[in-house]
């Protein structure tokens, strides 16, 4: 059996559409930086040869434009690039032509710009011990800055990840949850 009598063997309308790696095709094309999640696209993949390597699919795929077969993709193992083989240069012109239209009709400023009147309070939450870099948290109940004299291991009991030990400001030490009673103060 040859190439194309095992390409003929998959029908195209069993391809799927749901999601297919277009920014993958438009590197090898050399489009970069464009937006190519679409709702539906045009172009379809289906597996020609398939197996697991670690936890990923790997083998050959079978790209369709409009339910024409325009490509083909090789990955021999889950690290191992992807190759790329082309039906001929008139599907390679047509998937550019239509990877190109999908970056003409996102072409709208969808840049996000920062609001610098955004209130971000004192600080910032952190969810374990561990996590924290800094000798100093604020007490939320308070509004105190207090110093951080423990913090837990990282082979400690996961029950005791988020509780920290603090030097109240009477110099009594407590024992506080971080994501509970504290923020992290910004810039230390």
């Amino acid at each position: 059996m040859n190439l194309r009598e095992v390409i003929n063997m998959i029908d195209p309308a069993t391809a799927s559409n749901d999601w297919v790696d277009l920014e993958e095709i438009a590197s090898e094309l050399g489009l970069y930086g464009g937006r190519f999640c679409v709702e539906s696209s045009r172009i379809s993949e289906a597996w020609v040869s398939k197996s697991l390597c670690t936890d990923t699919w790997v083998g050959m795929k079978a790209f369709y434009l409009d339910g024409e077969f325009a490509l083909l993709s090789y990955q021999s193992a889950r690290k191992s690039s992807v190759g790329y083989h082309w039906a001929s240069p008139e599907t390679k012109a047509k998937v550019f032509a239509y990877l190109v239209s999908l970056t003409a009709a996102a072409d709208e400023d969808t840049t996000s710009y920062i609001d610098f009147e955004a209130d971000m309070g004192e600080g910032y939450k952190l969810s374990y011990g561990f996590e924290l870099l800094t000798d100093t948290v604020i007490l939320e109940s308070t509004g105190q800055r207090v110093a951080v004299v423990r913090r837990p291991r990282i082979n400690a009991p996961s029950s005791e990840w988020s509780d920290i030990d603090v030097k109240m400001p009477d110099g009594q030490v407590a024992t506080v949850s971080l994501p509970d009673d504290c923020l992290v103060p910004y810039g230390e």
